[in-house]
């Protein structure tokens, strides 16, 4: 509202109409002043969220950086075990220098560093500057006071003209800090992604490297006892039921041939002696036909060996006997295989990440009163 000049001040129509206006006009300042202080806290807010999230892109990069350096130790660690594994190997047995030569060497893998861009080349830590426009008392007097529109001409505290143009100036501003914090918001979920991909390839590396580690100790204590010292006799350690999780069969051994049935646990076909050696290796013995489960020449799994040999040893997690998985020592080159069962049949695969997975899961389990009885017997005879 314009304020109202009387042509005529001494006329008393004129002179009521000209106060009301003069009201009118001072309520219409009155508000648009609380309108840009509100658009005033709503910059300030939105300044804030932006330099939070600039911020937090900081944190998200050096968190990144951090990722890769441990993926980075974890590949060196695993070149430098593959490494030893083969040499290893090739003082072994002859096989395995034959093995040595069929196979390629250990190459060490270089990680190359991609940054992610957001927007038009911008690196994903910074993001477009907020435009200029402020929150401090300097752009609020600007706001209030008299400045030139956008087609040039001058405009007046107070006229429609200068508030369309405070509006203006605010709605360009609130655009810029919305597309801001639209490239941080992407920047964010990139920067997120990469880390949950590099922590699932350092939890998968870091298996593997797990892996690498017990072939080699295995590997170790072979070539430990075959050469410079005598081999370490086994120890007993307890008579158990071997059942397979997924199936729920037992393990058992029938005219020499090992099967998976849903026999009793009390029958002597379905009872285990379990005998520990040097290095984690364990054995197990039949408590039917006494003798010892294996891998045969042909690679098969028997239960033929008289005696607690190499082609005997096999490993498992000691830590968690209720859900383990199993390992032919001797195979794959006395690198290890996973057994694999299907329904009734047992094979050995390799000792990769692939095969671990598939591999089956065994619970061992003491076989209750079978020792007391075995004792009881004893005595009797």
């Amino acid at each position: 509202y314009e304020v109202f000049i009387p042509l005529f001040p001494r006329d008393p129509w004129i002179r009521s109409k000209t106060l009301t206006n003069g009201k009118k006009t001072a309520a219409t300042l009155q508000f648009h002043s609380a309108v840009d202080d509100d658009n005033i806290a709503a910059r300030r807010a939105a300044q804030e969220a932006c330099e939070i999230g600039r911020a937090t892109l900081v944190v998200l990069d050096a968190q990144g950086e951090q990722l890769e350096r441990t993926e980075e130790m974890a590949e060196s660690a695993s070149f430098a075990v593959k490494k030893s594994n083969r040499i290893l190997r090739g003082m072994g047995s002859w096989g395995g220098w034959v093995a040595n030569l069929a196979t390629p060497n250990v190459t060490r893998i270089t990680a190359t560093k991609e940054y992610k861009k957001c927007g038009e080349g911008a690196p994903r830590t910074e993001a477009a500057p907020m435009m200029e426009g402020g929150v401090d008392e300097e752009h609020r007097s600007h706001l209030l006071g008299g400045r030139t529109t956008r087609t040039g001409g001058p405009t007046k505290p107070g006229s429609l003209d200068s508030i369309y143009e405070r509006q203006e100036n605010h709605l360009d501003a609130m655009s810029a800090a919305a597309a801001e914090l639209s490239g941080i918001g992407m920047a964010m979920s990139s920067a997120l992604s990469e880390q949950v991909e590099a922590i699932a390839r350092i939890e998968s590396n870091t298996e593997t490297l797990n892996d690498d580690i017990r072939t080699v100790s295995r590997r170790a204590g072979r070539i430990a006892q075959s050469k410079w010292s005598k081999r370490e006799k086994a120890a007993f350690k307890m008579y158990v039921n071997i059942r397979q999780i997924e199936t729920q069969l037992l393990l058992g051994s029938m005219n020499d041939v090992v099967v998976l049935s849903a026999s009793s646990p009390l029958a002597l076909a379905n009872i285990w002696g379990l005998w520990e050696r040097q290095g984690n290796a364990i054995g197990l013995r039949n408590e039917l036909t006494g003798r010892w489960i294996g891998q045969g020449f042909l690679g098969d799994i028997r239960c033929t060996a008289m005696e607690f040999g190499k082609w005997e040893e096999w490993e498992m997690n000691e830590k968690c006997m209720s859900s383990t998985r199993l390992i032919c020592c001797s195979a794959n080159w006395n690198s290890g295989g996973y057994i694999h069962a299907d329904q009734d049949t047992l094979t050995v695969k390799g000792i990769n990440p692939d095969s671990k997975k598939g591999a089956a899961f065994w619970s061992f389990t003491e076989s209750e009163g079978y020792e007391q009885r075995k004792m009881a017997k004893t005595n009797k005879k």
